[in-house]
């Protein structure tokens, strides 16, 4: 699944992707081994990529004991990662540093094989105002194939980040959140989150897919599938 993950972002022009002994020591005795890293052209942004694929046990517990078995648990994981990273350890391939600005970013991705019933947008961040990006393998493959280069992408991840991290938004899934990403664009989406009120809602309409579109098992291509997105319906909320 790392291989997998690895390759769809590998489609996003401008990223450079690796995939292997990757490292950032989180304390002296926990090396921290990362899963895929990934660089913008400008090496200021860096995306730590973590895979969660299957749980261990006998048994199959509820969705949301599996959702905080695994998935808070990766959560946490990358947000240690963050930490060491801000305060200067740097991402290590092959034991060698990676090649990145002073200033850069980092971002966290984890990836999952499902929503575990839409739990991944309910996350709570591990600090004030940072959050993780939990997504779905499915849903990272039309992401890479819709969004154009890595400036879009890092742009998208950053705002998904601030939706989660702000506590009061409602996401219902992650074809809505692209489609009011790619209707209004990061600078709209800025405003947005820094204009609503202390007790209102950052409310992201759920989109209406076609039964015939929902069924393809196919990611369209690029300039299709964004255009195909970008104008699906409101459905509305009720």
């Amino acid at each position: 699944m790392e291989q997998v993950c690895a390759r769809l972002l590998q489609r996003t022009p401008g990223l450079t992707v690796h995939h292997g002994d990757l490292t950032l020591r989180v304390s002296p005795t926990n090396e921290g081994e990362l899963d895929v890293v990934a660089i913008d052209r400008t090496a200021t942004k860096v995306i730590d990529l973590e895979v969660k694929a299957h749980y261990e046990g006998d048994t199959i517990p509820t969705t949301p004991k599996l959702h905080s078995r695994g998935v808070e648990a990766v959560a946490e994981q990358i947000a240690l990662r963050q930490e060491a990273f801000e305060s200067g350890v740097p991402v290590c391939l092959d034991g060698a540093p990676l090649a990145l600005r002073k200033e850069a970013d980092f971002l966290g991705l984890a990836v999952t094989l499902h929503d575990y019933s839409g739990l991944i947008w309910k996350a709570e961040p591990k600090s004030p105002g940072k959050a993780v990006n939990i997504i779905t393998i499915g849903d990272l493959a039309v992401i890479t194939t819709v969004l154009k280069d890595d400036a879009e992408l890092i742009a998208y991840l950053e705002l998904r980040t601030a939706y989660i991290a702000s506590g009061r938004s409602y996401v219902c899934d992650e074809i809505d959140f692209l489609a009011h990403f790619l209707l209004y664009g990061p600078k709209q989406l800025r405003s947005e989150i820094s204009q609503v009120p202390e007790d209102g809602r950052l409310m992201v309409p759920a989109r209406d897919i076609l039964p015939a579109l929902a069924a393809v098992m196919q990611v369209p291509a690029p300039g299709i599938g964004r255009a195909v997105i970008a104008t699906l319906p409101e459905v509305g909320i009720f």
